[in-house]
């Protein structure tokens, strides 16, 4: 298995994604890894009576930082025994979520993503996990959840020897 040295976290700054972040932090720090807060700022076509202008970017990419800032020094108030400031490091990406987050997860560099989920629904063994709320393109994981639960007794039998 391959060591895990750097977490991407997608953010649209709500409750979800803030879970996601808590959750992220404290693994990136048990796992000595560099934890990276993404948010992308999606693209939008004005009506033709609109001209944007190369202002409208630069405000856009401004309250974007404002607001990856806030969010990581509203998380790192909660509880003062993980990282600080300094150790997340952030990116604002342009273009459509999606898309952006499948570019992640192809980089090289990209060891895991962590997101929240939206939701979940158990169907006989099968548990599926439903994740986005950007747009009406909703990822879905499923596991089987007697496979889950001989890998976590295979794991926590390793942890114990």
């Amino acid at each position: 298995m391959n060591t895990i040295k750097n977490i991407i976290v997608p953010t649209d700054f709500s409750v979800t994604a803030r879970n996601a972040f808590h959750y992220a932090r404290h693994l990136a720090e048990k796992l000595h890894a560099t934890l990276t807060l993404v948010h992308v700022n999606e693209y939008f076509l004005p009506s033709q009576e609109v001209t944007v202008s190369p202002i409208a970017d630069l405000e856009i990419n401004q309250v974007s930082t404002e607001a990856m800032d806030a969010f990581i020094a509203e998380e790192e108030g909660d509880d003062d025994s993980v990282m600080v400031k300094s150790q997340v490091k952030t990116k604002i990406l342009r273009g459509d979520t999606v898309n952006s987050l499948l570019e992640l997860s192809n980089n090289p560099q990209t060891d895991l993503i962590v997101m929240g989920s939206t939701g979940t629904a158990l169907f006989e063994d099968t548990l599926y996990i439903y994740y986005g709320a950007a747009d009406e393109r909703i990822a879905c994981a499923s596991v089987s959840l007697k496979a889950l639960t001989a890998e976590l007794v295979k794991n926590i039998q390793k942890q114990e020897k």
